[in-house]
């Protein structure tokens, strides 16, 4: 569900028609807020979200940082300016930020080959291996396939060994078709940092953190862990918003481990409205700034309307030509968050929650746009409803087995027990405990039951951050009468879901 959830504001993002290009003025904007505000907690109601924080940000002021609700149901602790929250994909922009300070260093370059950075990373492809470069991993061009290395993640693999497995994977066309990968990110920015001999987290720490002054921003899942003030996740179920589950996202830290307080946050947007100065010091050099939001490569097109990825950061350009950067970030387990800015104007909104996609950040940011005239021919739309539908649709935990005319039995349990393996997933155990037969996968040894569906097929509820609902077991019989291999739909990642009896 997270593959599309992550992708959600290519897709929807409004085309946004400018009437003569308005000029966005400090009292237009105060102007908006308190509509702004009204709705969010309308939104807040419709969707049961707890909690929310809200920053918009103007040339080089704060004009609105907002906080409503509550931290964690049950708990009745007000969510404020300095709650962090879990940023998800809006991590992306600030790692490829990172990487632009590094560039303006002239320590590596975009166009740096990764293989001499970090040599021990390897696709499937040698030619790709010698030629990916930071650019292409970081526009999602690598060939890679569309979320790589985030079932291993699920499955309780950690970074190097995900990293590791990614060489497994049967590459698409490099260069020419956009496929977004969290692990394919990550690597980009840890091989950036070990080239300078140091840990991501120090290199975010030394290049952004100290400088902009941010003190509630981390990178380790523990460090979020650690910090009183912070946003807990929650999951909807039946209309009620439960704290039900934890979201450690280390193994990704550059792509999705990100957590932080609206009142850091808005210091980035700040510096990333004005050239990469905050307080009239240069961070990050402006011109390897300005090309982390330059389109790479074409994600979407529909007639003239065409969405862009850059380097951590959605683009999309109006009829004008005025730039619209955006980026969503959702756990399925429990947040969602969005950030638009309209650099040429000098102004963006970031919109931080704590529960499960519900699209009420997307629309929050979209209406605000529609206040300001921005999006001047859907200021009618009803944002709200047209996001939380699709979230919703994208949200149903249901595969589709169609069923048989007539059920068959199984073969004896005993014909589907052992051990069967693939080089990505590696191997998994199939035990029997008495009537019910059992899965182990992962190097925590992950137990899921398998229910009966017909003859040689059998079904587990899938689990974790990727979970897709209930998915078909199909194990193949050989002449003997036993169980030669075993395919797993879910697990079908570049190809991956078939494992053979070792």
């Amino acid at each position: 569900m997270i593959k599309i959830i992550s992708l959600i504001l290519l897709i929807l993002l409004p085309s946004f028609t400018y009437a003569g290009s308005p000029t966005i003025t400090l009292s237009a904007i105060h102007q908006a807020i308190p509509r702004l505000e009204a709705y969010s907690l309308q939104c807040m109601q419709k969707t049961h979200i707890p909690g929310l924080a809200i920053a918009i940000v103007y040339g080089d002021q704060v004009v609105y940082l907002k906080a409503l609700g509550v931290r964690k149901v049950g708990s009745n602790e007000p969510v404020n300016a300095d709650t962090v929250f879990q940023l998800a994909s809006l991590s992306k922009p600030l790692t490829s930020t990172v990487i632009a300070n590094v560039v303006g260093m002239k320590k590596v370059s975009w166009d740096s080959q990764v293989n001499m950075l970090d040599p021990g990373f390897e696709l499937s492809s040698p030619w790709v291996t010698r030629y990916l470069t930071i650019r292409d991993l970081l526009s999602h061009r690598s060939g890679l396939p569309d979320h790589a290395g985030d079932l291993l993640e699920d499955l309780g693999f950690g970074r190097d060994e995900i990293l590791f497995r990614l060489r497994y994977l049967p590459l698409t066309d490099f260069r020419t078709q956009y496929a977004y990968t969290n692990f394919g990110f990550s690597e980009a920015a840890y091989s950036v940092a070990k080239s300078l001999n140091i840990s991501f987290d120090q290199l975010v720490d030394q290049r952004l953190l100290k400088p902009l002054g941010m003190k509630t921003t981390f990178t380790r899942y523990q460090d979020f862990l650690n910090y009183p003030n912070r946003a807990s996740l929650h999951f909807i179920v039946d209309g009620q918003a439960k704290p039900l589950y934890l979201r450690n996202a280390d193994a990704q830290a550059p792509a999705g481990g990100f957590s932080s307080s609206m009142k850091d946050y808005v210091k980035w947007m700040v510096m990333m409205l004005n050239q990469g100065r905050y307080r009239d010091k240069q961070i990050v050099d402006a011109n390897p700034l300005n090309e982390t939001q330059s389109p790479v490569i074409v994600i979407h097109q529909m007639k003239d309307d065409i969405l862009f990825y850059g380097l951590g950061w959605n683009v999309k350009f109006d009829h004008h030509g005025q730039k619209i950067l955006s980026h969503s970030g959702a756990f399925y387990l429990g947040a969602g968050t969005n950030v638009v800015l309209v650099p040429s104007q000098k102004i963006g909104i970031a919109v931080f929650s704590n529960a499960s996609p519900t699209g009420v950040p997307e629309a929050i940011t979209a209406t605000f746009l529609g206040l300001l005239n921005l999006n001047k021919n859907n200021t009618q739309q009803d944002w709200l409803k047209l996001f939380h539908d699709v979230f919703q649709k994208m949200s149903e935990q249901v595969t589709f087995l169609p069923q048989p005319k007539t059920k068959s039995t199984s073969l004896e349990l005993s014909a589907y027990v052992g051990s069967y393996k693939n080089d990505y997933f590696g191997e998994l155990k199939i035990s029997q405990n008495q009537n019910t037969l059992w899965l182990t996968v992962g190097p925590k040894n992950r137990q899921f039951k398998l229910a009966h569906f017909n003859r040689d097929t059998f079904t587990l509820q899938t689990e974790g951050e990727n979970s897709t609902g209930v998915t078909p077991v199909i194990f193949s019989i050989d002449s003997n009468g036993m169980a030669e291999s075993v395919y797993i739909k879910a697990y079908d990642e570049g190809s991956y879901g078939l494992f053979k009896r070792m």
